[in-house]
């Protein structure tokens, strides 16, 4: 690439030899679909995480934030360590909640 692509003086922008335009087009497309590829990607984990924890609180995808503040209230009570509760579910519930709320 270095051969097709050339960059004129410092700051003044980059020049594309004619005869390798559609070269350098092609890899700059690759590069575009490639970032666009991982953007989606990190989309659906956020996604899946966010529908993740919104099954570990028990409410519905559609819930408002006042219910969703609610389930987490009440799982917190109930799992609390100092209350009795498992340690780690309690950890799951506050990740649920911060990532759903």
């Amino acid at each position: 690439m270095k051969k097709l692509v050339y960059q004129l003086g410092s700051g003044l922008g980059w020049c594309v030899r004619e005869d390798a335009r559609a070269e350098v087009a092609s890899f700059f497309f690759q590069v575009i679909k490639n970032a666009v590829r991982k953007v989606k990607a990190a989309y659906n984990v956020l996604l899946n995480i966010a529908i993740d924890g919104l099954q570990i609180l028990g409410v519905k995808k559609s819930a408002s934030a006042s219910e969703i503040k609610k389930a987490y209230y009440s799982l917190a009570r109930v799992e609390h360590p100092d209350k009795g509760g498992d340690p780690e579910k309690f950890k799951k519930i506050q990740a649920a909640y911060e990532v759903s709320s």
